[in-house]
């Protein structure tokens, strides 16, 4: 399941979000609905605020969705109180898209800024 896109995306996160997955697939809880709770945490959170949820379940050694959960209702408060849009094709409704990274931006923009001095 490692090579899925939903562990992509989940692992695109960084190194916390691929050590907190590493260790949450020694556990007994079933990996694939976990990994796809997770990615809905973050719709519903925000990536940060899902990061924050996996760097305090990391400190307490707290590996399972249900942990995540928690930490997230009692600190957080949802970003979107939407579902998300589904698509009558249901391929789409799967896609799951890496998080962008803005450290890549701001080299272009440091890049165009050092070329007009």
């Amino acid at each position: 399941y490692w090579s899925s896109s939903e562990a992509a995306a989940f692992m695109s996160l960084g190194e916390e979000a691929r050590s907190y997955l590493e260790k949450l697939a020694h556990t007994r809880h079933p990996l694939k609905k976990s990994l796809l709770r997770l990615l809905e945490l973050k719709e519903e959170y925000g990536a940060q605020g899902l990061l924050e949820a996996i760097r305090h379940a990391n400190a307490y050694q707290a590996f399972g969705v249900e942990y995540i959960e928690n930490i997230l209702f009692q600190k957080m408060t949802p970003q979107r109180n939407h579902p998300p849009v589904r698509l009558k094709h249901e391929a789409f409704n799967s896609i799951r898209l890496d998080e962008p990274s803005l450290a890549d931006y701001d080299a272009l923009v440091l890049k165009r800024r050092h070329s007009h001095d």
